[in-house]
């Protein structure tokens, strides 16, 4: 299960800062609806698409790698991010992000630029963490998603391992994420004055 974890949030977190960094680097309206269009097809559709792509004879050799995983996901949550980052712009006031950086109040600025940049992150990451169409579906056998080998185990029953299985998969990335919101919170009480 350690495997099968450690390639779940490996893929979750890249896909996420990938999603995010694209749709910062999407400066026109053609360009963002270019970049998010692919994952309004869905889950499904998107990997099914992906995986007849990379059947083809010039992507085939990329086929058994986490490439595709990695292409669906990011993708996939294009169209969350560029609507994350509307609500962060239309949530955040201008004036007074203006006036704390013009203080050098980095304290006030931090949560109303920093901040909540990282919660979009962290809803990012969960819903790539989740994802279970694309990692059944894309993922080589080698690195199995952790969902998709729960679902696998479920077919054999209820056991004490499905249960403990189960149990870490949700538990980790809960314990991440509070440690990195304690970490965040001892960064800003060390380092930004």
């Amino acid at each position: 299960l350690s495997g099968e974890l450690l390639t779940s949030l490996a893929v979750a977190a890249l896909s996420a800062a990938a999603a995010w960094s694209l749709t910062g680097l999407a400066r026109s309206a053609a360009a963002r609806w270019a970049l998010a269009l692919p994952g309004l097809l869905g889950a499904l559709l998107l990997s099914l698409l992906l995986l007849a792509l990379f059947q083809t004879a010039p992507l085939h050799a990329l086929g058994g790698t986490l490439v595709p995983l990695l292409l669906a996901l990011t993708l996939q949550l294009l169209p969350l991010a560029f609507l994350l980052r509307l609500l962060l712009a239309l949530g955040t006031a201008p004036a007074a992000l203006h006036t704390a950086r013009l203080a050098g109040a980095r304290r006030i600025e931090w949560p109303l630029s920093h901040a909540p940049a990282w919660g979009a992150g962290v809803l990012l990451f969960g819903v790539a963490y989740g994802d279970f169409t694309a990692g059944t579906l894309l993922a080589p056998p080698q690195f199995t998603p952790v969902f998709a080998r729960i679902l696998n185990l479920m077919h054999y029953g209820q056991s004490a391992v499905l249960s403990a299985s189960v149990f870490v998969a949700v538990a980790v990335p809960l314990v991440g994420l509070w440690l990195t919101r304690f970490l965040l919170r001892a960064y800003l009480r060390c380092c930004v004055r």
